[in-house]
């Protein structure tokens, strides 16, 4: 320890790798409570639910970490893609035909 600080005092010479330990530690007591995290929502958006951009997007979803984040997908008519992802607990909303997307005007 340093001189009554309360911080612990290091000596580091050119050759050392003690400066990858901190210089002074902070105390938990006082601090505020963290905040209790909140899932993260992700929405796919695809025109058609089938083939490869369907597996595609499927596949992101369900590889999203579901403790950290809330994934939906949103699209067009497709194929039993969307059977898989209802087995697989992802939240989805399934247009009638096509889901048609509008660009900047």
């Amino acid at each position: 320890m340093g001189a009554g600080n309360g911080k612990r005092s290091i000596v580091v010479d050119e050759h050392s790798d003690a400066w990858l330990t901190p210089a002074s530690i902070t105390v938990l007591e006082g601090l505020p409570r963290q905040p209790i995290p909140v899932k993260i929502k992700v929405l796919h958006i695809i025109t058609r639910f089938a083939g490869g951009s369907g597996g595609n997007t499927l596949l992101s979803a369900i590889g999203m970490d579901p403790e950290r984040f809330e994934t939906w997908i949103v699209g067009g008519e497709g194929s039993e893609l969307w059977r898989r992802a209802a087995e697989l607990g992802v939240v989805r909303q399934e247009a009638a035909g096509e889901l048609a997307l509008r660009g900047r005007e």
